[in-house]
């Protein structure tokens, strides 16, 4: 895996958890 893709993963994902 790329880590900018896991960095991107995980905007992602606190994005949707902020809500």
């Amino acid at each position: 895996m790329i880590e900018h893709e896991l960095g991107n993963w995980k905007d992602f994902i606190e994005g949707m958890l902020r809500k």
